[in-house]
């Protein structure tokens, strides 16, 4: 029962059968956790914490939040946690025939991830352009604050970093008073600013967890597991498992406060994808994380579009060990360098991009 990770493992928690009988959305962010043990008991379904003792005598938490398909908190539940599993253990639920991983462009960096139902977004809810981004269509917020489709059933927000151009604290506020079934996954500076803006209710705390990597540290991870009925009773089991580093943001040392973290993240252990914020293209500042992106093949990768007049495509695609990159964080003329580039952006909001993975025989 008592069982421990190392630091940078990216594992789940498997429930026993028995605690999978109603629909139930179970996250728990990894803290580095040199852990001796963990508890093994889920006591209450608004955050029962599993306690563990690091090597240096560190005390940290694994909290386990769980919510209803409507995003209403289950009632008390006594469940055993009797495994931990790597992520090749969990069965996952992919894409059905005729279905497929969509990226759909939001503006500037905003980007959502379509896996079957499983969906993401990145840097979606932003007020500033600095005259010269693309900004949010009125029409796109409206739909993702009604939870209208395509932007219906988000499960999980990736905030890259706090500039204006990527997030704004009231409008992010306003959307997880909206949509309560979301769960948001931000910086630390990002997260101060939610909690000193408007809108800001005191229950989004359970709702956030806090990536606080450090410059050439160890990853911090996330997952998020969904566990539902089909219509005969059986479970099904749909996964998001992301991975965070912190590369410095473009523009060199003045910058170099800011913290911009860059997401891997799979969905329903199928399709991967890299959102690289404003990450400074030059290659020491991601030599440190070598291993880190060597160790997970991306998909497709979402990168500024100043690595392609940097480092060019083919080498931006090797350093980040990823199949594809498009270009985002594109100015609303479109750099005629990056034309003649023959490298893909996004710069219409509403286009998206397939994602292939996986042997397309």
């Amino acid at each position: 029962m008592g069982s421990c990770h190392s630091a940078g493992r990216e594992d789940l928690f498997r429930l026993p059968a028995r605690c999978q009988t109603r629909p139930l959305i179970l996250s728990y962010p990894f803290w580095n956790p040199d852990c001796v043990s963990f508890g093994n008991k889920l006591t209450q379904s608004d955050g029962a914490a599993a306690i563990c003792s690091g090597s240096l005598g560190w005390v940290r938490r694994v909290f386990f939040r769980l919510y209803n398909a409507e995003g209403r908190k289950m009632r008390k539940i006594l469940c055993s946690l009797t495994a931990l599993g790597f992520l090749s253990g969990i069965a996952a639920a992919h894409p059905s025939d005729g279905e497929q991983t969509t990226a759909h462009f939001l503006a500037n960096e905003g980007v959502m991830i379509v896996d079957g139902e499983t969906k993401i977004l990145f840097d979606p809810l932003f007020r500033h352009d600095y005259a010269n981004y693309q900004n949010l269509p009125d029409d796109i917020r409206a739909k993702l604050f009604a939870g209208e489709a395509p932007y219906d059933g988000v499960d999980v927000v990736f905030i890259s970093h706090a500039h204006g151009d990527h997030f704004t604290a009231s409008e992010v506020n306003d959307y997880l008073a909206a949509q309560p079934q979301v769960l948001l996954v931000a910086p630390t500076q990002a997260v101060a600013m939610l909690r000193q803006g408007a809108g800001w209710e005191a229950s989004f705390e359970d709702r956030i967890t806090v990536m606080a990597p450090e410059y050439e540290g160890e990853p911090n991870s996330f997952a998020h597991v969904v566990v539902t009925e089909d219509g005969v009773g059986s479970t099904t089991e749909e996964s998001i498992t992301a991975s965070a580093v912190r590369i410095p943001h473009a523009g060199g040392a003045r910058m170099k406060d800011v913290e911009n973290i860059v997401y891997r993240v799979t969905l329903n252990e199928g399709a991967t994808v890299m959102h690289l914020g404003d990450a400074a293209p030059e290659r020491e500042a991601h030599a440190p994380q070598t291993d880190f992106y060597q160790k997970i093949r991306t998909h497709m990768a979402f990168v500024p579009d100043w690595f392609f007049a940097a480092l060019g495509g083919e080498a931006t695609r090797e350093m980040l060990n990823a199949d594809k990159a498009v270009g985002i964080h594109v100015q609303v003329v479109v750099p005629q360098g990056l034309i003649e580039s023959g490298e893909d952006y996004f710069s219409k909001p509403g286009e998206t991009r397939a994602i292939m993975y996986g042997n397309p025989n």
